[in-house]
């Protein structure tokens, strides 16, 4: 085997999702994503209000801004969430 491979099957044994992980933002499998649901629940339990929700998605300028415009209304990859918590 070559270097290369002994450091991939290295990683691979430390964390079984290491390719996964190093993927980038792209959320494929059930257990990789953000439940904002239960950050929200979690942050009311402990005092906390929500003031702004906000879910869209992304523009980047290599993006051809027909496209964006057409999807930006139907799907999204950020969430600005903004809470207060009373003292």
């Amino acid at each position: 085997m070559i270097p290369a491979t002994y450091l991939r099957r290295l990683q691979l044994l430390r964390n079984p999702n290491h390719f996964r992980d190093i993927e980038g933002d792209i959320h494929t499998h059930e257990d990789d994503h953000i439940d904002w649901v239960a950050i929200i629940r979690t942050a009311q339990r402990a005092g906390a209000e929500v003031v702004t929700r906000e879910d869209y998605l992304m523009y980047r300028p290599e993006y051809p801004t027909d496209v964006y415009e057409e999807w930006a209304t139907r799907c999204n990859d950020m969430t600005a969430l903004v809470l207060r918590r009373s003292r």
